[in-house]
């Protein structure tokens, strides 16, 4: 697969951990209409950022939503483009190593909820 090339305002994440969600196994059934193929699926990432504003190389980030994996190739992959809104810092009471979900951030450790972040 080809490494996506980030538009103006976007960046280019590295990533490090990628979640499947229900709308990601929906998408490969063929159950999404506005999707376009062929498409690698994936909505939610976290990684570090490669390329786009100097500000924002090297940090971890988090992200979700928008048309990734269903318009344009997704999470499920090496890199992936994001634009602005779908890009976070990692709350600084995380670790890279972890994939920053709605039951860790809110502080409950009794395991993931139905829904992405």
């Amino acid at each position: 697969m080809d490494r996506p090339v980030p538009q103006a305002g976007e960046v280019l994440v590295r990533v490090q951990a990628a979640a499947i969600n229900p709308s990601d196994v929906k998408n490969v059934l063929g159950k999404m209409g506005m999707t376009t193929v062929p498409r690698t699926p994936g909505r939610d990432f976290a990684g570090v950022v490669e390329q786009g504003p100097p500000e924002w190389i090297g940090r971890p980030v988090f992200g979700t939503g928008g048309d990734l994996g269903f318009r344009r190739d997704g999470s499920h992959a090496e890199s992936t483009s994001a634009l602005p809104p779908l890009r976070s810092e990692f709350p600084s009471r995380l670790i890279k190593e972890c994939f920053p979900c709605r039951h860790c951030r809110d502080g409950n450790s009794s395991g993931p909820r139905d829904s992405p972040p």
